[in-house]
């Protein structure tokens, strides 16, 4: 026998409750997959332009310019500290997330002959800062924690992204190949706040996706007469602008970063460099923007497979049941 619930005076069955819940699986199958792909397909490619035009940069002068950025009286006080990870000992690429988990992980061999006594204790730092960045969830899950500690000081290590800890005025860079992107990273320690505070606001994004997709589509009556439903509809099918606008925090900070980096850059580096630096920071920013119109139309994606599954339910359960 059904169980009914109160809904705008219509019965809704458990099996109601069941359909939503398959469809919003439906739907949210659809935005990760929707998601992965624009990242998958946008992201490295961005990046590696990044990292192409900073590559690009005379790195005597780069050096030269940041040891003067460094030197500058709003700054010599705050002890910035750059940790050079082509200094460090080299760790070998990660291997698959599963063989981490499965605890089927190959034992890696670190060469760290040839190390002075106080560059080993700055990769322990370095080890113990990337732990403690790992997401709480992660850590309880076996080998996850490992595999992403890993994955974080590898791209670190090559070159691929640079890394400010606002609070701690520390930088982590491999100074050898990206040492030109130090100057959005002393931007963020500018900042810290601002930094933090915008970080925390994407936090409650995933439980703002899945309560969109597990919100139902309401009767609005034949001729749109139930005008409360009509407009509770219209803010579900507006969620996707919202989801993609928690992400402009942010793209704010980032952009923000760049700019107050590049002006306490721009006194010390001549226009080739610093174009060059500029044309770089707006790839870089564009990987931040990507996330956005993922998520943006990852969810507007699920919501619509959720009401495709909802509204045929009745030839989805009859070809489900004419095969069982």
């Amino acid at each position: 026998m059904p169980i009914n619930i109160s809904n705008n005076n219509q019965g809704y069955s458990a099996k109601d409750f069941l359909t939503n819940v398959a469809g919003a699986a439906a739907g949210g199958t659809a935005y990760l997959v929707t998601d992965r792909i624009i990242k998958r397909t946008t992201q490295p490619y961005l990046g590696m332009l990044t990292r192409e035009n900073l590559a690009q940069t005379e790195q005597s002068v780069i050096k030269k310019a940041l040891t003067s950025v460094l030197n500058l009286p709003s700054l010599k006080n705050t002890n910035i500290q750059i940790i050079d990870f082509a200094q460090l000992p080299k760790i070998p690429g990660p291997q698959s997330k599963w063989a981490y988990i499965l605890n089927k992980a190959k034992p890696e061999t670190i060469n760290r002959n040839g190390y002075s006594k106080e560059v080993l204790l700055l990769e322990k730092q370095v080890d113990s800062v990337l732990k403690r960045m790992v997401p709480k969830w992660q850590r309880h899950i076996k080998g996850l924690a490992e595999y992403n500690q890993k994955v974080k000081r590898y791209i670190l290590q090559e070159g691929m992204t640079a890394m400010a800890l606002p609070g701690r005025n520390i930088i982590f860079a491999n100074m050898t190949k990206i040492n030109a992107a130090v100057f959005h990273e002393i931007g963020h320690l500018l900042d810290p706040k601002t930094n933090i505070r915008s970080i925390k606001m994407k936090k409650p994004l995933p439980f703002f996706i899945l309560g969109s997709l597990l919100m139902p589509k309401l009767d609005t009556g034949e001729n749109g007469e139930k005008k409360l439903n009509k407009g509770i509809n219209f803010l579900r099918n507006c969620t996707p602008i919202l989801a993609a606008a928690a992400w402009l925090p942010i793209i704010g900070t980032e952009g923000m970063a760049s700019e107050k980096g590049l002006n306490l850059a721009k006194p010390f580096l001549d226009d080739k460099n610093l174009n060059i630096i500029k044309k770089a920071y707006k790839y870089a920013g564009a990987t931040y923007v990507i996330p956005a119109l993922a998520t943006g139309l990852g969810l507007w994606a699920g919501l619509k497979i959720k009401d495709w599954f909802t509204a045929h339910k009745k030839q989805i359960y009859t070809k489900i049941h004419d095969k069982i």
